[in-house]
């Protein structure tokens, strides 16, 4: 499985061809249980959201219900 550190992730986007900048404000992670192989059928799978707000990065995960700066 391969991990992308969030400050790696470029927070500002322009295509060269394309006129209009784009704002990055958020990503969905995708989680597998860590006991489990990707070849695996009927695994629970895991998906968390991270959201870029007043200069910080904030993950939400269902299964906590909360809110938390990462």
């Amino acid at each position: 499985m391969h991990e992308v550190q969030l400050s790696k992730i470029p927070q500002k986007l322009q295509f060269t061809f394309m006129k209009k900048k784009y704002v990055l404000k958020g990503i969905v992670i995708f989680k597998l249980p860590t006991n489990t192989r990707n070849t695996e059928k009927n695994v629970n799978r895991h998906f968390m959201a991270a959201s870029f707000q007043n200069s910080q990065w904030m993950e939400y995960d269902d299964l906590r219900n909360q809110k938390t700066s990462i």
